[in-house]
């Protein structure tokens, strides 16, 4: 999700040459309780988004750990445990087992040449992650 976040707490940031089109990169943060939280920021469109890195379906890495989140069959996010397809611009599920879900969004805001990334700020952030 593309959103200016000036309140919250930054915690990642990435060159916005180093997120090409179509592009993906994976990190961890300190989430509630000390525990890892990854995530991931794609480019679509020219606007970077930021989802956590877990399918509403099972909980699973979208990835399964090889850092590949688009499909190879049109402009989606792909869960490669069962091929649940999600647009890129709002995290909406549109086919598979968890079809009209959605993934977890992270505040994303580029200037200046940065992508910078923001702590969640939903409110069921503590319980969900």
């Amino acid at each position: 999700m593309s959103a200016s976040a000036p309140h919250a707490e930054l915690i990642h940031r990435i060159a916005s040459a180093d997120l090409p089109e179509r592009g993906a990169i994976k990190f961890e943060y300190e989430g509630p309780a000390g525990k890892p939280v990854e995530v991931f920021c794609v480019r679509h469109n020219g606007t970077p988004y930021a989802w956590v890195n877990a399918c509403p379906h099972w909980g699973v890495g979208l990835d399964m750990d090889d850092g590949v989140f688009w499909s190879d069959t049109g402009p989606y996010l792909v869960c490669q445990n069962h091929a649940a397809l999600f647009r890129p611009d709002d995290g909406y599920c549109q086919s598979g087992p968890c079809f009209g879900g959605f993934l977890k969004p992270v505040p994303v805001e580029e200037a200046d040449g940065q992508v910078a990334l923001f702590r969640p700020g939903w409110p069921d952030a503590a319980d969900w992650l």
